[in-house]
């Protein structure tokens, strides 16, 4: 005999959670949600691959060489994974790209204009004399004391 629990007339072991249509569509609801929690999972995942490689490629390094970063997509993190990797491969570490020239834009001008000046002449003279004091010079004073030597 079926009442308007649909219990059959049997005890079910969880009577408290209510009539069978709701109990049906909560175990739906249930399966549905574990369903959306397994992509959602998935899709966190690439999302952290994707953010590892691109801080990978930011780093210097192939993007490919994240399929063998597990980690947290962390630039801190990654970044001393990457340094671990090229020391244990022994790679030297890059420079970066964009590293601040040691001369103005005004003294590489003059320096580069002093070089193709010198390269086009055969004779050994100032140019090479102050090509050698611009080699060998360690600070901006002793740069701008070649560049005034050869201008002189």
């Amino acid at each position: 005999m079926s009442n308007e629990w649909d219990l059959n007339g049997e005890i079910e072991e969880s009577v408290s959670d209510g009539p069978k249509p709701l109990r049906d569509a909560y175990k739906a609801q249930k399966e549905a949600n574990q369903k959306l929690l397994e992509r959602l999972e998935k899709l966190e995942a690439v999302n952290n691959r994707n953010t590892a490689a691109d801080l990978i490629e930011a780093a210097g390094a192939k993007r490919t060489l994240a399929k063998h970063y597990s980690g947290d997509p962390d630039p801190d993190k990654i970044s001393s994974w990457l340094n671990d990797f090229r020391d244990a491969l022994g790679v030297a570490q890059s420079q970066p790209a964009n590293a601040d020239p040691s001369l103005t834009s005004e003294t590489q001008a003059q320096y580069e204009k002093m070089n193709q000046q010198g390269a086009g002449s055969g004779t050994v003279g100032n140019v090479e004399a102050a090509a050698g004091d611009l080699s060998g010079a360690n600070s901006t004073a002793d740069l701008i004391a070649a560049l005034a030597k050869l201008q002189s």
